[in-house]
């Protein structure tokens, strides 16, 4: 594990990696980071979950502004940014549906929804994948990658008025970093964050492979 943790490391904490928040994270080890064998697998979901479980239950004393759950996958390296996606919402699917605690009220489990975010362990988390070969140059990295960051954390930023000072802080990275910021934020307050998920360009007619109103259904 130390080996790919420690270049995960070193990608966020590059100088000019855009997310402030991630590498206070990082830097000031506030996360958890789990390494499983293949994305979207029986046995992968079932460490994953245990893992997301314990951290869920854990994550205020952790950090209440900086905490992060990174899940890194060894298979597949060989995948396309869009296989990816597929994956990455198919994992997404797999801890639903294994899932024992109620979705998290505070958001809505419709994908389409602009109030919609990935809830397990009964907490509402924004997720950012990263992959080999992704488009975007932050989203890059040698293995499947979940990063879960919840949403109340979020919330309480928004609190005590850091929220807003840290996307503008990193939208402006981002721009010298990528060349350009996410086109996905461009709708950001109008549509779901599922289209951010993946870190792809998505149109406004994106769908979702899967929902998540009824399990043992597609």
């Amino acid at each position: 594990m130390y080996t790919i943790e420690k270049m995960f490391r070193e990608k966020i904490l590059a100088e000019n990696f855009s997310c402030v928040g991630a590498k206070t994270s990082i830097n000031r080890s506030k996360y958890q980071f789990c390494l499983l064998d293949k994305i979207a697998s029986e046995q992968s979901t079932s460490e994953l979950y245990q893992a997301l479980k314990r951290f869920t239950c854990s994550r205020i004393s952790i950090d209440n502004r900086f905490a992060s759950f990174i899940a890194c996958f060894t298979n597949p390296t060989n995948i396309q940014p869009e296989e990816f996606e597929y994956l990455l919402w198919s994992q997404l699917k797999m801890l639903y549906e294994i899932d024992e605690f109620p979705w998290d009220k505070s958001v809505s489990n419709d994908v389409n929804n602009r109030f919609f975010s990935f809830s397990i362990a009964g907490e509402a988390y924004f997720i950012i994948g990263l992959c080999p070969g992704h488009p975007r140059k932050c989203r890059d990295f040698y293995y499947p990658t979940l990063v879960f960051n919840s949403h109340h954390q979020f919330n309480y930023l928004k609190q005590i008025n850091v929220f807003n000072k840290i996307q503008k802080t990193v939208r402006g990275r981002e721009l010298r970093y990528s060349g350009s910021i996410n086109p996905n934020l461009i709708h950001f307050d109008e549509c779901s964050e599922a289209l951010q998920y993946s870190g792809l360009r998505a149109n406004l007619q994106w769908q979702c492979p899967f929902n998540f109103s009824d399990k043992g259904k597609g």
